[in-house]
């Protein structure tokens, strides 16, 4: 509520104790208009300070990260990425997808195109993907690259570890939440991710 509209409602309240009975209706009436009108500008102050906040919180996060994505390459899908892995590690691909999940410290993305997913990993040196990206639809542009963070951890076992972050036990931060793809010469399924060069918000 303004000051400005306590002090008046107060005052009116004092003239109201003061003025003779056959004023402390037009009073009253007063009264209750300032009261109406604090209640109006709190409500405005408030979705103002609510608007703010979204302006904000939208300003810290960032559009793009990484070298910038040049107009008209094609995106590959996720479940060709995973049906064929061999035709394309060693290759720089670009996906879209929603950011299903994030490490605590930004360090890698998982990401769902349809019912597939896959782990994207960051250059932390160069950039960390932020925290308003979870959620978000992304398109990603990278090295696929056997994951060297394969053998074990996975999701579909529901075997769970203990975060690095401390954001408590998660599933899978170092592999693809995907389909298997046989042995990876210790025994281990073979996963894959994208070693990130270039991201941004899709849209």
């Amino acid at each position: 509520m303004h000051t400005r509209t306590l002090i008046a409602i107060l005052t009116l309240l004092a003239l109201a104790l003061w003025l003779p009975a056959c004023d402390t209706e037009t009073a009253a009436e007063a009264v209750a208009d300032a009261a109406a009108d604090a209640v109006a500008d709190a409500a405005t102050d408030a979705a103002d300070a609510a608007d703010a906040a979204v302006d904000a919180a939208a300003a810290e996060v960032p559009k793009a990260l990484g070298a910038e994505l040049a107009d008209g390459t094609a995106l590959t899908p996720v479940a060709d990425l995973l049906a064929k892995p061999d035709d394309f590690v060693g290759k720089v691909v670009r996906v879209q997808g929603k950011a299903v999940h994030r490490c605590g410290s930004g360090c890698s993305l998982t990401i769902a195109d349809g019912e597939s997913k896959l782990l994207v990993r960051a250059d932390k040196e160069k950039f960390e993907f932020p925290a308003g990206w979870k959620d978000q639809a992304l398109v990603i542009e990278g090295t696929f690259a056997l994951d060297p963070g394969c053998g074990g951890h996975h999701e579909e076992h529901g075997e769970k570890h203990e975060a690095k972050d401390g954001e408590g036990p998660h599933k899978g931060e170092h592999q693809v939440h995907a389909e298997k793809h046989g042995d990876h010469g210790d025994g281990a399924e073979k996963t894959y991710n994208i070693m990130v060069s270039g991201a941004m918000l899709a849209g």
